[in-house]
């Protein structure tokens, strides 16, 4: 039976905070909708460590390997790597499934591969059935009523097209709260805490919090909620894109460019602990990830420029073959959001920049 609202969770070793993540979420929802809650868990691992072979080489301080390229013997050598297991889900004899499964509620889905946070979101997708979809991070609990109030907007929104609703991010417990804005040099984002209305009072022009939904040229997709229709028209995230890193950026633009804008609603927050989970930083996986967002939306011009703008610090014949190695993966989507696109990349990013609107 399908829902009206499927809130799916990506995480990877995150326990026990997806837990509490969930517990908020349910309180949230429980008579408000009719919902579920999907957690997809990105090949979690337990405490202990196995060796197994290395799976990058080191070019120049950075990891380097393409898709089907070899590694010379030079680089290879052995690594801990976290094993594959799941004993953490345990507690006096109950699983994670024991807590919240039998309100009939949640799915737990396993991926028995680190195929990545898109991916694991696009499988959230694949196997939900709601009418919209909520996408949140596992180590994240909204401000009272926030979903709800997502959820209205999209019920009754301003436009007949819509890429998203977005909530506020809030690091660590901080009051302020984030919009993103856009990184042209390395075609991605930046933080930046959001621009305040004006008003007089008492003769004093004073700052204030918004109050009214407003559109933004990029946002988190921690804490985004769109409509099933937008996805169904114009695809999830690029399958060739890795652990993390640019998915922001193509998701945005690729919708946005699309003629479906992106919103805030001033009165959603999420808040975001932002502590390390463990994940190694990968310097191909960001990079591709960036070239991948920036070919699929922009084309070969905006893919050439991330590369140039990498070339002081890196090898540029690495870049250049990760350039191509895009090129060749992500042609056939491409074409299609070209195919789809109401104005081109270079057309909307002048766009905000002639009218930044409430972002700086």
């Amino acid at each position: 039976m399908s829902k009206e609202l499927s809130v799916i969770i990506p995480f990877a070793n995150e326990m026990p905070t997806v837990a509490f993540t969930v517990q908020a979420l349910i309180e949230e929802l429980e008579g408000f909708c009719d919902y579920e809650i999907i957690l997809v868990d990105n090949l979690s691992a337990d405490h202990c460590t196995v060796t197994i072979p290395n799976e990058t080489a080191i070019v120049e301080g950075k990891n380097y390997l393409l898709p089907g390229h070899e590694m010379p013997e030079l680089y290879k050598q052995d690594r801990t790597y976290p094993a594959y297991q799941r004993n953490y889900f345990y507690k006096n004899g109950n699983t994670i499934s024991t807590w919240f499964f039998r309100k009939g509620k949640v799915r737990y889905e396993i991926f028995d591969e680190k195929l990545g946070h898109w991916n694991a979101k696009n499988h959230g997708i694949k196997v939900s059935t709601g009418k919209y979809l909520f996408f949140l991070d596992a180590h994240c609990i909204m401000k009272r009523d926030s979903v709800r109030k997502m959820l209205e907007f999209l019920r009754n929104p301003p436009e007949e097209k819509i890429g998203g609703v977005h909530a506020y991010i809030n690091y660590m417990l901080d009051s302020k709260c984030l919009e993103y804005k856009v990184q042209r040099k390395f075609f991605g984002y930046q933080f930046c805490s959001h621009q305040n209305d004006i008003e007089e009072r008492n003769g004093k022009r004073v700052p204030h919090f918004k109050t009214k939904p407003y559109k933004v040229c990029v946002m988190s997709t921690c804490g985004m909620m769109c409509p099933r229709t937008t996805i169904e028209e114009l695809g999830g995230w690029n399958p060739e894109l890795g652990i993390y890193g640019g998915g922001e950026s193509y998701i945005n633009w690729k919708q946005s460019t699309c003629g479906y804008p992106h919103w805030i609603l001033p009165q959603a927050w999420c808040w975001h602990y932002a502590d390390k989970r463990g994940y190694a930083w990968n310097w191909v996986d960001y990079t591709r990830n960036s070239f991948i967002a920036a070919y699929c939306v922009g084309g070969e011009k905006w893919l050439q420029q991330q590369i140039d703008a990498r070339a002081h610090k890196s090898t540029p014949s690495v870049l250049e073959e990760l350039g191509q190695n895009v090129i060749t993966t992500c042609k056939a989507d491409r074409d299609f959001i070209e195919s789809k696109q109401v104005m081109t990349f270079d057309e909307y990013i002048e766009m905000w920049e002639k009218n930044p609107g409430t972002w700086k």
